[in-house]
Order: structure tokens, then sequence, then C-alpha cells
């Protein structure tokens, strides 16, 4: 079954918040949106015993047995101030997590911004808007992954006939 992009992108960014609210939910609501456009996503185990759920930077395991594929992906190694990496509708990243923000966080592309469990806001002239969740995360340089299921480059031929 193809995975319904459309229908994905649409469902995160119509529940997202409009901004960052305690307790992160990021994991959740990325899971459901990818769900909603019809595809299972498996949810990790718990990584820690006192957490309500899986953490957000555990859930490249499941996107991979989803179907997702990696498509960039940096480390401590490289600096990552100038990604150069043009995000599709539909791509998934996934952060570490580090003091302060141990679970990590997961994000989806909607096409104009990343879009978790908030519309995301964080605007930098040399990234998509939004690629990193906050100033800590940017400040540290953390590391990610971005994930991009094979219907995204249909989805994007379609919209592209379309236009």
């Amino acid at each position: 079954m193809a995975w319904n992009l459309g229908t994905a992108v649409a469902y995160l960014t119509e529940h997202a918040k409009p901004a960052y609210s305690p307790p992160g939910q990021c994991a959740q609501f990325v899971r459901q949106a990818i769900e909603a456009g019809g595809i299972a996503v498996k949810v990790p185990p718990k990584r820690f015993k006192d957490a309500d759920g899986a953490s957000a930077c555990d859930y490249g395991a499941s996107l991979l047995k989803a179907g997702f594929g990696v498509v960039f992906e940096n480390s401590a190694e490289f600096a990552c101030q100038q990604v150069d990496f043009k995000p599709l509708p539909g791509d998934v990243s996934i952060f570490q997590g580090f003091e302060g923000h141990r679970h990590g966080h997961i994000q989806m592309f909607n096409g104009v911004q990343w879009v978790s469990d908030f519309l995301q806001k964080q605007r930098y002239p040399d990234q998509a808007p939004g690629l990193y969740p906050g100033l800590k995360y940017r400040a540290i340089e953390m590391p990610f992954t971005i994930y991009r299921h094979p219907d995204a480059y249909a989805w994007m031929a379609d919209a592209a006939r379309t236009a």
C-alpha cells in the first residue's frame, strides 16, 4: 500500500500546537501523522523507566522497518551550521538526546517548515525553516538523521504534473 503523504503532512500540521509547550509529545504526533497516511510505525521500547513513552531519538529503526531510508546524516564530526540538504515533504528528522533533552526530538517537513507537536518557527538562512527545533540543539550542533519514504518521490512527481 502506498503512503498517502498529503494526508500525513496535513494531519501533522493540523494537529500541531502553534508553539512549544511541555510535555514534549513529538514522537507521538509524528508517529500518528505517518499512520494517518497509511503506514504503521512500531513504537520502540521505552529508554527510560520513568518516561511515559518511547524516546523520539529511538524511532530510527522503526522508520527503516516501515520503508523509510536514510537520505541525510551528520554526526559530531561535522558542523551542522550550514546544512545544504533540501528536504521534501514527508521527510522525518531525528535528533539525538542530550543533557536536558534526554529523549531527543523527531519532526516532519510539511513542505514549508518542520513540524512536530508544534509548528517550528526558528528560521535560519541556510536551512529549511525550523530544522533545529530550538536554540540549544543548534548551539551544540546536535547530530541528526533525515529519513525519507520512497513514496515521497512519486508524490512530488504527481504534484509537479498537476501544478
